[in-house]
């Protein structure tokens, strides 16, 4: 099976191609679904952006989330060209927004941090088999 991933020959041509943006897209919504992360509305940008290849933004109150890839490669990003993973990377991240909001809360308790790791512990049980 072959994937398409962004070369070295597709920045030469032009920087990222619309296909990859496609592709950034096709595989983040897919690992969406996989992962359960359904409850978020996902947006998605290819715009250029400051040192990384790819990105995502999230408000955790609203479960809106902005997924972006670079319409250029950054010196700093240059050995994660591959929109696939970048997809991948990125929902992993959505993942675990509901931990990383819990950890950021000012007044965040033991328990809170517990029950969210347990929930997410629980969901990955559902999804690994």
């Amino acid at each position: 099976m072959f994937r398409f991933g962004l070369t070295m020959q597709n920045l030469i041509k032009g920087g990222i191609m619309k296909k990859d943006f496609e592709i950034f897209k096709k595989e983040f919504k897919k690992w969406q679904d996989r992962l359960e992360l359904n409850d978020w509305q996902v947006y998605f940008k290819n715009e250029p952006l400051d040192d990384v290849f790819a990105c995502i933004e999230r408000r955790y109150n609203g479960r809106v989330a902005t997924a972006s890839l670079s319409t250029s490669v950054p010196d700093t990003a240059k050995e994660f060209i591959d929109a696939t993973s970048s997809a991948k990377h990125e929902a992993l991240h959505l993942l675990l927004s509901d931990l990383v909001g819990v950890a950021h809360d000012r007044y965040v308790d033991e328990d809170q941090i517990n029950r969210e790791e347990e929930r997410l512990v629980v969901k990955l049980m559902s999804i690994i088999k």
